[in-house]
């Protein structure tokens, strides 16, 4: 069932699972900067930076929250505020009305392993062509 607009602008959805995937796509939206410097432009669920996603208890139809923790790339990241402020304003256009709050993991054990398939597959590929324009072969 496709999400469909009410007179308050709210969405209504018929299973946990639709508002899970609305909030897997705003986390989507959200470009990390170190991909973009890489020249990847890759979202949060590709990058592997979603630990995980939680939908607080039911107001009639819509979830009252959504928690989303997250894991940066590195201890030392400075992004945290802007990806705090990003996910919030991309939960807020897919569920308005829906609070969104982002806390984040202290494990620090995100890796390059930690990305998507389909990410690491766009790496190799974007090295294999670095590496045929510079003459090499690649590996």
């Amino acid at each position: 069932m496709v999400p469909e607009a009410r007179e308050d602008q709210r969405m209504t959805c018929a299973t946990a699972g639709e508002f899970m995937e609305l909030v897997g796509e705003a986390l989507d939206s959200v470009i990390d900067p170190c991909s973009v410097g890489r020249g990847l432009h890759a979202g949060l669920r590709d990058m592997g930076m979603v630990g995980s996603i939680e939908l607080g208890s039911f107001t009639g139809s819509l979830p009252g929250s959504v928690i989303v923790t997250l894991q940066t790339t590195s201890p030392a990241c400075t992004f945290q505020t802007w990806f705090d402020d990003r996910v919030k304003q991309e939960v807020a256009q897919r569920l308005p009305g829906v609070a969104c709050d982002v806390r984040w993991s202290t494990a620090f054990d995100w890796s390059d392993d930690s990305m998507s398939d389909a990410l690491k597959a766009r790496i190799r590929e974007k090295r294999e062509r670095v590496l045929l324009t510079l003459g090499r072969v690649p590996a």
